[in-house]
């Protein structure tokens, strides 16, 4: 173990802080469902696979002309998911970024776990809100991300994840058993249920 060096042992995992990328989304379109600013039968226009904002051009891998909310997601439109969060505004969006645990430790025990970095949405400019909706300008652990998809499987509550369920020793025998405790409420269990279409 000492010959190694800490690049070599670092826990990734807990410890690096990435670019979520298209699974932000996921909490983008969950609170653009939360607080009814769209619903599945809504459809937006993809600017076939080019949008001009701001100073910036939006692109999508594909050049798709209008998709369905859900299309939105199931093909991974950044050009939808950007106007999604716009439209939803920046305070919103960083309170479901925030309800989701992103850019907090989780509480897995594991050392060396890191917040990551979201800047307050007082900093935000039309730009910043319009990436972050397709997950780029903030960076989050992987566990955070995990946890996410976690809570979509829960029906919307957060839970701190654990390595293990129980501790055993060399015999078999019970050390220690390990609490899972429920977590906050994320988001309502009916939206979970439509976002997981």
């Amino acid at each position: 173990f000492r010959s190694l060096s800490p690049r070599q042992w670092k826990n990734h995992l807990v410890a690096d802080a990435i670019d979520p990328g298209s699974t932000l989304k996921a909490v983008v379109m969950t609170a653009a469902l939360e607080t009814d600013a769209f619903n599945e039968r809504d459809t937006l226009y993809c600017e076939n696979g080019e949008y001009k904002f701001h100073d910036r051009v939006i692109h999508d891998f594909h050049k798709y002309a209008r998709l369905n909310f859900l299309e939105v997601f199931q093909l991974s439109s950044n050009i939808c998911a950007a106007k999604i969060g716009v439209d939803l505004g920046r305070k919103t969006v960083f309170e479901f970024v925030k309800k989701f645990g992103l850019g907090e430790r989780t509480g897995i025990d594991l050392p060396g776990e890191i917040r990551g970095l979201i800047s307050h949405y007082s900093t935000w400019t039309p730009v910043d809100v319009a990436n972050i909706s397709y997950g780029q300008g903030l960076a989050v652990t992987p566990i955070q991300i995990a946890s996410v998809f976690a809570a979509f499987a829960n029906g919307g509550r957060l839970v701190t994840p654990h390595l293990a369920k129980k501790v055993t020793d060399a015999h078999d025998r019970l050390v220690r058993e390990i609490e899972t405790t429920p977590g906050r409420q994320v988001a309502s269990a009916r939206t979970i249920e439509r976002a997981n279409r």
